[in-house]
């Protein structure tokens, strides 16, 4: 996924949605989850 802003990313984490998923994930992630954020730059 892409947002635009860091503003954007921290809404999408708080929402709702985001607590359905983490819910969600021991019912097929059993060998766990990393979430890797960075930040690209064009140049």
């Amino acid at each position: 996924m892409s947002f635009d802003s860091m503003d954007s990313l921290q809404q999408a984490l708080n929402s709702p949605e985001r607590r359905a998923t983490s819910n969600d994930l021991a019912n097929f992630a059993l060998a766990g989850v990393e979430l890797l954020v960075f930040d690209i730059k064009d140049v």
